[in-house]
């Protein structure tokens, strides 16, 4: 199965990603992460052992926020697992909806399932 991180992705899009994912199959577990430090390493470990996939998703930029503390935790543990950041682009991000930025960015429901499903089949 694979494993959906959650930091302060909002709880109605995880919801929507995951009922569009077990259409597919694909039930993963979600674990909401309230804070990027500190985070529960033994958490994040033994998951990481139990999952195929690890996805990270986040109202913000990759750089210096949960997705890039995750990756960087599993590399000083010589944990090599697959990896998908679903984030802003570190870029200035222009005013808007919610819901207008995540479609625009790929951060909608129907983009992170998808980008799991071709993840997962090592597209």
């Amino acid at each position: 199965s694979t494993l959906m991180r959650s930091s302060a992705a909002s709880d109605v899009y995880k919801r929507q990603v995951r009922k569009k994912l077990a259409v597919q199959g694909i039930h993963p577990t979600i674990v909401n992460m309230r804070f990027v430090k500190p985070f529960d390493e033994d958490l994040v470990r033994e998951l990481a052992i139990s999952h195929r996939l690890i996805v990270t998703m986040e109202d913000n930029v990759y750089t210096g926020g949960f997705s890039e503390q995750i990756q960087a935790f599993l590399l000083r543990e010589r944990i090599y697992h697959k990896c998908l950041s679903v984030c802003f682009p570190d870029q200035f991000i222009e005013h808007g909806t919610p819901e207008e930025l995540y479609e625009k960015y790929g951060l909608d429901a129907a983009s992170v399932s998808n980008r799991i499903v071709r993840k997962i089949n090592g597209e």
